[in-house]
């Protein structure tokens, strides 16, 4: 029998919710983190300067639980961390799935920042907007260098639908050798039933190709 439990890591900033998997066969935990936002594990009372806060907090969870190497898998923000924690991090992490690839060269990162979300910024005469420009990348990570830096065997999924599908092929320019693979659903969509079980299969099956 197998039972997921849920437990709390006290974090820089606050606690950080995660769930693990504990077996009868074995008393190792198996934590499966809810990133902030989506899964709402960890929201700190201050902004985080960059993602590298949340990678340096999920590597203090990872530690607390002996886990000295480990798989990945992320979803849209969460595949982003993933990559960017597998980059610096090369000799912890065994392989990395990314469900929704967030690969972008930096103008791709603001020209999509600026299709689905509120205009980065309006031209002004002081030049203020490209302060703003400045400021957000430096808030999100290098995620074409980050994934170039990736050593581990990888697996890309993503659905036609959704909005980081014009990206998929920047994963197969930067590693050709990358498993990918077209899911159901669409943008945040993996979560209906029929794209978890697709989702789950494809990534086990993954895993078995790597010998795990």
């Amino acid at each position: 029998m197998s039972s997921i439990k849920k437990a709390y890591f006290n974090a820089p900033d606050g606690q950080l919710h995660y769930r693990f998997l504990l077996t009868t066969q074995s008393p190792k935990k198996a934590p499966c983190v809810f990133l902030h936002i989506f899964g709402s594990s960890y929201d700190p009372e201050t902004q985080p300067p960059n993602t590298a806060y949340y990678v340096d907090v999920f590597m203090q969870l990872f530690n607390s639980l002996n886990l000295t190497k480990f798989h990945l898998l992320g979803h849209h923000s969460g595949a982003s961390l993933a990559t960017e924690l597998a980059a610096l991090y090369p000799t912890t992490v065994l392989t990395l799935c990314l469900v929704g690839t967030a690969i972008m060269t930096r103008s791709e990162q603001i020209a999509l920042n600026t299709l689905i979300n509120i205009p980065l910024n309006e031209p002004i005469a002081s030049g203020a907007h490209l302060q703003k420009t400045w400021d957000y990348l430096a808030s999100h990570g290098d995620m074409w260098g980050f994934f170039g830096r990736v050593r581990c065997e990888t697996m890309a999924m993503c659905a036609r639908d959704d909005v980081l599908w014009p990206y998929v092929e920047n994963v197969r320019e930067i590693k050709p050798e990358a498993r990918v693979e077209e899911v159901k659903g669409g943008d945040f969509e993996t979560g209906r039933p029929d794209s978890v079980v697709e989702v789950a299969e494809l990534h086990f099956d993954f895993l078995g190709n790597c010998g795990f």
